[in-house]
């Protein structure tokens, strides 16, 4: 655990149901665990040894449970999102009035589509706000003394390639599986650093 500038980060393990398990879309011949491992690269099934041993490079920083049979116990509580399905629909840009034009990067997803569950893939694209510091060392090896610092630029959802969606009129339907549904640009206040 801990933060970027002193080398380390943190990971999370999530102990997921037999039902997700069951409708989990990892590649075949993946094992079947019971837990997954959450990290900036990746997520993975993991046998439980690799969540509950702790070398000395690993630390433990916080523990949450919950009970797995609230579900069934407890009334669902209603789930309002303030952000509606219509910010799909709205294709609004910040670029200058010479690149809106440009031909869209994505198909938004159908009122249909967005009511059934779905898998997809997020790509999440950074810019530095600072360049990383680093020194010199007498050997010859060059160590980073402080990451950049970065900030959310560009992130695209791509439909999963079992996708059933299509576009066009009955009969000459495109399929938009391993298509973008969202690719968005993020503007931020902050000043960026370039070389």
């Amino acid at each position: 655990t801990g933060g970027a500038e002193d080398g380390r980060h943190l990971v999370t393990h999530v102990r997921f149901s037999e039902s997700l398990q069951a409708a989990s879309h990892f590649p075949p011949n993946t094992p079947a665990y019971a837990w997954l491992l959450i990290n900036d690269f990746l997520i993975q099934p993991v046998p439980a040894k690799d969540v509950t041993h702790f070398p000395d490079w690993r630390t433990p920083a916080a523990l949450y449970y919950s009970r797995h049979d609230l579900e069934t116990s407890l009334p669902p509580v209603p789930v309002v999102n303030p952000i509606t399905r219509n910010v799909y629909k709205n294709d609004r840009s910040l670029a200058a009035p010479s690149l809106q034009s440009k031909t869209p990067t994505f198909v938004p997803p159908s009122s249909d589509e967005l009511a059934t569950p779905m898998l997809v893939g997020i790509d999440a694209e950074f810019v530095a706000l600072t360049p990383e510091e680093s020194e010199l060392r007498l050997d010859g090896t060059n160590i980073i003394t402080k990451t950049s610092r970065m900030s959310l630029g560009r992130v695209s959802v791509v439909r999963s390639l079992d996708s059933t969606a299509t576009v066009g009129v009955k009969g000459a339907e495109q399929r938009l599986a391993g298509t973008p549904m969202l690719d968005d640009y993020i503007k931020t206040p902050n000043r960026l650093w370039t070389t």
